[in-house]
């Protein structure tokens, strides 16, 4: 039975960059994503605030369902817990994981430049994502790899970016439809 070759540190430098690319992918996606949910809930909130001259041709391009009971409080509300579903439950966990993989790829070529025993790449990459590999988690040259202040930014700092955004959304929402107001009514 043939033995398969050692991994080199190319072996892990292009893992590295594999993974890499991968995350950016994903922030990229997840970012994009945001960006457009963003848009769409501007301007559906200031939609109707056009001046009257282009009030009629800006009213006649709005959707029938941007319009559902008290303008578009509905689809916007939606729109919101649709977008911060995706940061919770997609965007933080699913960069969150990869992170993970180039930093695991990050600390076996550090590894391997220290003269360590090298260690199957693919093996050992699906050992880690499927949490079987408590020794690398615990090792302290990883734990600093994974807490590297880009990534702090973008799996915190990012996502909270857009929390504060569609706060602030629902916030002028729910003044400009009358459910918060400064003043009590009649005043």
């Amino acid at each position: 039975m043939p033995t398969a070759p050692t991994p080199t540190l190319g072996d892990y430098i292009a893992m590295w960059g594999v993974q890499d690319g991968l995350l950016q992918q994903y922030r990229v996606i997840f970012i994009t994503m945001q960006s457009v949910f963003l848009s769409f809930a501007v301007t559906s909130l200031f939609a109707g605030s056009a001046a009257p001259a282009e009030a009629s041709a800006l009213s006649k391009s709005v959707s029938p369902l941007m319009l559902i009971g008290d303008g578009p409080v509905l689809p916007i509300a939606i729109l919101a817990v649709v977008a911060i579903y995706v940061i919770r439950q997609l965007w933080v966990p699913l960069c969150r994981a990869r992170a993970d993989a180039v930093s695991l790829a990050q600390f076996l070529a550090l590894q391997v430049e220290a003269g360590g025993v090298p260690e199957a790449p693919v093996k050992t990459l699906k050992d880690f994502q499927a949490g079987n590999r408590k020794d690398i988690e615990a090792n302290l040259i990883f734990q600093g790899l994974r807490k590297s202040p880009g990534r702090g930014k973008m799996e915190i700092v990012l996502p909270r970016v857009f929390y504060i955004a569609w706060a602030a959304i629902l916030i002028v929402l729910a003044f400009k439809y009358g459910y918060i107001a400064l003043l009590p009514r009649g005043v």
